[in-house]
């Protein structure tokens, strides 16, 4: 029989997580960042070989990679996720839609609220113009001329309607950010105008997020020159970019594309009251 397991509770765990994670890295580079920094976050499900990894974080956040999902698995599951509040179930969307249907099963509740996005990847390099631009990379001490673009982000792009920012917590989130992703963003006088940044950096490929302009700035191209920018730097490290994007903001889109990004796969985002 399956058992769920804490990787944190034997380090080897974290090995064979990121072993499993490798040849389907493009659509798990955050779950690898997470075994590749050893996170008491990460769960595997073992029987006689890791059949699936999965991240729980304590807001009730979920990402997993189950690729066969077997009733002995699926009782795991819920024996596991039986008392647990879970308030976003993110990922690829086959993966996500497993995690929809059993949670569903198992509490009789749907999402309030789903968003479909685009996987895209950085597949061909463009040449854009950024004639002017200046752009900064960000440290700790830009937390505070930063802040404003996340809020702004963390309203119009992640929180669902219901949902309160909590000011305090998201200072915390983007000082997490800064120490440990690389965050760029555009210099417009004595503040930042656009930004963007990694949400993961694994082995072999970045997750890129938290693009943001200011609404004043936009169909400017700053997004693509950030994003594109992300891209090549890391490029010189061997690592592929991928980010999501929202299928109904089609000026991002259009944006990613024109930067060299184009799709490969659909991703959900799934959030629960």
């Amino acid at each position: 029989m399956p058992k769920i397991i804490q990787a944190a509770k034997n380090r080897e765990f974290f090995l064979k997580a990121e072993n499993f994670l490798l040849p389907h890295e493009k659509i798990c580079s955050q779950l690898m960042q997470m075994a590749m920094q050893k996170s008491k976050e990460l769960y595997i499900i073992f029987e006689t070989e890791i059949l699936g990894v999965f991240n729980f974080s304590e807001g009730g956040i979920l990402t997993s990679f189950i690729p066969r999902l077997t009733k002995e698995t699926e009782k795991e599951l819920c024996n596991f996720f039986s008392k647990k509040r879970i308030s976003c179930i993110m990922g690829e969307k086959n993966e996500a839609e497993k995690i929809k249907k059993l949670i569903f099963k198992l509490k009789k509740i749907q999402p309030n609220d789903t968003r479909e996005m685009l996987f895209m990847e950085y597949t061909k390099t463009k040449n854009i113009s950024a004639q002017n631009l200046e752009i900064a990379e960000c440290s700790l001490q830009d937390a505070e001329k930063l802040f404003p673009l996340h809020i702004y982000y963390t309203q119009e792009e992640v929180l669902p309607e219901w949902k309160k920012i909590n000011l305090a917590l998201e200072r915390l989130k983007l000082e997490k950010i800064l120490r440990t992703q690389k965050v760029l963003a555009v210099k417009q006088k004595n503040s930042f105008c656009a930004k963007a940044q990694t949400n993961a950096i694994s082995k072999n490929f970045i997750q890129i997020g938290g693009v943001f302009t200011k609404k004043e700035f936009r169909s400017k191209g700053l997004a693509s020159c950030l994003v594109k920018k992300l891209a090549e730097e890391f490029q010189t490290e061997n690592k592929k970019s991928v980010l999501f994007v929202n299928k109904k903001n089609k000026p991002a889109i259009c944006a990613y594309k024109k930067a060299g990004f184009s799709a490969f796969a659909k991703y959900e985002m799934l959030y629960y009251k």
